[in-house]
């Protein structure tokens, strides 16, 4: 009975192990065959390629802050990334960051708190779309 039990405990362990690979290769796949546009959620933060220049997207990000409310308190560019701090009214703090991929493509990601908040991180992302 105790060799059945384990042979059970065993061939569940591996189905798991096969499930939760088998999406992470499902995930990570897709967001390489989408390029830009693709969109993931990775320890608190909204990851994005937007298809626009890194001054198109920083114009996009501070038009879509602007839209939501979201106080400016720093911004940095320097060509090739950018960093920019908004505040929401509750005071969460919001962090865009920017990279330049290629002259017409832009990594970006997205915090809103310590820990993130999907939901508010998507609809930032939503809005800075809407002005490329």
């Amino acid at each position: 009975m105790n060799a059945l039990r384990r042979g059970i405990s065993v061939a569940g362990i591996a189905a798991l192990v096969l499930i939760c690979a088998g999406c992470a290769a499902v995930l990570l796949g897709g967001a390489a065959a989408g390029g830009a546009g693709a969109v993931a959620y990775v320890r608190g933060e909204l990851r994005a390629t937007l298809d626009a220049s890194l001054s198109e997207a920083c114009k996009a990000v501070d038009g879509a802050a602007a839209s939501l409310s979201l106080r400016s308190e720093t911004a940095t560019e320097d060509g090739l990334q950018s960093k920019r701090l908004f505040r929401m009214a509750s005071g969460k703090r919001v962090t865009v960051k920017l990279n330049r991929v290629t002259d017409h493509s832009t990594a970006i990601g997205i915090r809103v708190g310590t820990f993130g908040d999907q939901s508010a991180s998507q609809q930032l992302l939503t809005e800075i779309q809407k002005r490329l």
